[in-house]
């Protein structure tokens, strides 16, 4: 059964030992992770040691879950960062379970320094697709120019999960503007996924990029109009959107539906 809210991990009286039982044995994720972040609040030297020996377990289970622990341990001022990373650097050496390495991908992303999300490049193209959208995470925000040739690889990721997250992580979460990166968004303008295509939209309108203009204006006057494209037209403040804008008002309009339209609608107006 799902729960309707989480544990407070300041109020949460459970032990180190109950906490560790059931991250690693409770089936329901959301009742599980719940105990993982309280560890990560406890954020003690007895945790460090108890996650630190998990992460180096035979158990594929126990790995996933040590590393889990260790991400954000003494959130959020993670005091054992440097450990955390001589704990899992190695692990990327010999890590067999996709899930395992998934979740050390992604406990090295949260530790200060780059060289954990350096180190995840060699992993771009592994079979499993959890494993490729942990790295998509761990790049995303990095303007390093390996970090961006990271994600437009992954933007041409056969998963569309993993396509729609590199998109959005090259469009919008970096300010970077570069050749390579609008090439990168318009090849996704016609992705079969409609996320990864809403993201490009609004990655190439954040840039000005006139060449999206054909593809905004018939996106704004189909059938099927949906929140990226009215964002990307915010974006793009182009007086000649606004007729179309204009003509997608409608009193049946929900009210967050209908403050997305009309400030698509007052970019694009006249001065």
């Amino acid at each position: 059964m799902k729960r309707d809210l989480f544990v407070d991990p300041e109020n949460d009286a459970r032990s180190i030992d109950d906490l560790f039982n059931v991250a690693l044995s409770e089936p329901d994720e959301d009742v599980a992770w719940d105990a993982v972040m309280t560890l990560h609040h406890r954020g003690s030297r007895e945790v460090l040691d108890r996650a630190a020996a998990l992460a180096r377990s035979d158990c594929p289970l126990e790995r996933r879950v040590g590393a889990e622990v260790l991400a954000q341990l003494g959130c959020p001022g993670r005091p054992y960062s440097d450990e955390v990373k001589a704990i899992l650097l190695p692990r990327l050496e010999f890590e067999t379970d996709a899930a395992a390495l998934a979740a050390v991908i992604s406990a090295l992303a949260h530790q200060d320094g780059t060289d954990g999300r350096r180190a995840s490049l060699r992993f771009l193209r592994h079979p499993d697709a959890d494993v490729r959208y942990s790295i998509v995470h761990a790049l995303s925000t990095l303007t390093e120019p390996w970090a961006v040739a990271g994600l437009i690889e992954l933007s041409r990721d056969s998963d569309p999960k993993v396509r729609d997250w590199s998109t959005f992580g090259l469009g919008s979460m970096i300010e970077v503007d570069k050749p390579e990166i609008r090439a990168a968004l318009k090849a996704r303008l016609n992705d079969e996924d409609p996320d990864a295509r809403g993201e490009a939209l609004v990655g190439l309108a954040r840039r000005k990029d006139l060449a999206v203009s054909p593809s905004l204006r018939e996106r704004l006057a189909a059938d099927d109009v949906d929140s990226y494209d009215l964002e990307a037209a915010e974006e793009m403040s182009d007086p000649e959107l606004l007729p179309l804008l204009q003509a997608l008002r409608s009193p049946q309009d929900d009210e967050s539906w209908r403050m997305a339209l009309e400030s698509a609608i007052e970019a694009c107006a006249p001065a």
